[in-house]
């Protein structure tokens, strides 16, 4: 954000107002504080001399990650096709409707079961599986696995009118070939390159269609300037806005951890048909919305303005400490260990890094769950792993 600024201030034509030095400085101890424990991390790693662990052996081999990505693939695919069928006999032509689709999704008017939700578990999961088998030895069918992930994403967010799952679903294949590089030396040959520039210009694409579609603007060009450019550095002058005017939270930490509480709401509700947790936020009230352009209003903003309505300054700081201490450890770990399991987490961390420009995703009960399911599965693959190998010990003895 403070690079878009930098380079070119023209982008704040899109807004009525500026950042305040006060903003300005929130962003800054933020930085150093996660600078601080991500160093803290790696000074303890030095003092402690560890040996690196080298062995690459993995908690789980190809054939079951392939096996397992394709269920959830395919459970992805149900969702989303249970989802479309919804919307369709709600609205007729999803694409002739996409502006009501999203001004009745916002207001609340309609809303799919809980259950439904599970399509970002299972895309999450789904590509961090798969991205991990492009990344070391590319087959045909991880990727049209892959290809045939991102296309539901697509038409999740058009069930929606929305495009966070489709911008998550290509940041993880990007970030987990990153943490592939960095845990394995994965391949980043100019084929590599070249494709993955093409899918991010895809996506890209995909996005103006669906928000110029949504807004009935055909001014794909407009549309591709204002969200990928002006909407970025939008995020750093709403948070200003919003440090002015903290966001209202009805229990503690409601606005970074919204998803979370939403989460135990449902359950709660579901088990005992008693939620214990009731949202404040409604889409009418003005206090959740920036007024910082001439028409409209902003309805989105990055993680420090989260993080400073809930906490404050001391919370701000705090948190972006143990932010740089988890995400450090998750890169250690992935050298160290070089587990699947270990790459997978280094890659969504890092992903939550990027996305909190628009947001706070760790406090999103997407990213929770996946990180559940990533450890689940890794700590089931090595004990089924070690009681086969056990069972073999015992015969051969």
């Amino acid at each position: 954000m403070f690079g878009f600024v930098l380079i070119d201030e023209t982008v704040y034509r899109f807004f009525s107002s500026q950042v305040s030095g006060y903003a300005y400085l929130l962003h800054g101890l933020s930085f150093l504080a996660f600078i601080v424990g991500s160093v803290t991390i790696l000074l303890a790693h030095a003092m402690a001399r560890r040996r690196q662990h080298t062995s690459r052996r993995d908690d789980v081999g190809p054939s079951s990650l392939l096996a397992l990505a394709t269920w959830q693939v395919l459970a992805l695919l149900g969702l989303v096709g249970f989802k479309l069928v919804l919307v369709h006999a709600r609205y007729g032509n999803v694409l002739a409707s996409l502006g009501a689709i999203r001004a009745d999704f916002i207001a609340g008017r309609v809303a799919f079961p809980a259950w439904s939700d599970l399509t970002t578990v299972f895309a999450n999961l789904a590509i961090l599986n798969l991205a991990v088998l492009m990344a070391y030895k590319r087959t045909p069918l991880a990727t049209a696995l892959a290809a045939t992930t991102i296309v539901a994403a697509f038409l999740d967010d058009l069930s929606t009118a929305d495009k966070g799952g489709l911008r998550l679903i290509i940041l993880l294949v990007l970030g987990t070939y990153y943490a592939a590089s960095i845990g394995r030396q994965a391949r980043w040959n100019g084929k590599v390159i070249i494709t993955w520039s093409v899918v991010v210009l895809a996506t890209v694409a995909l996005f103006s269609f669906i928000t110029s579609w949504r807004s009935g603007s055909r001014s794909i060009a407009d549309v591709t300037y204002q969200h990928f450019y002006g909407d970025i550095v939008g995020n750093l002058v709403s948070s200003s806005w919003f440090v002015e005017r903290p966001l209202p939270s009805t229990v503690p930490g409601e606005n970074s951890f919204h998803g979370l509480y939403t989460l135990v709401g449902g359950i709660t509700d579901h088990l005992f048909g008693q939620s214990v947790y009731a949202s404040g936020y409604s889409s009418t009230d003005p206090a959740y919305y920036a007024n910082i352009v001439e028409r409209g209003v902003y309805n989105t903003t990055d993680y420090v303005a989260y993080l400073y309505s809930d906490f404050g300054i001391v919370g701000l700081i705090l948190a972006s400490y143990v932010w740089g201490v988890v995400a450090t450890r998750a890169f250690v770990r992935a050298i160290q260990r070089k587990r699947i399991v270990d790459i997978q987490a280094l890659a969504l961390i890092t992903v939550g890094i990027v996305v909190s420009v628009r947001g706070f995703y760790y406090g999103a009960a997407g990213f929770w769950l996946t990180l559940l399911c990533v450890y689940a599965r890794g700590w089931f693959s090595t004990m089924l792993r070690d009681h086969r190998r056990a069972g073999t010990t015992v015969r051969s003895g």
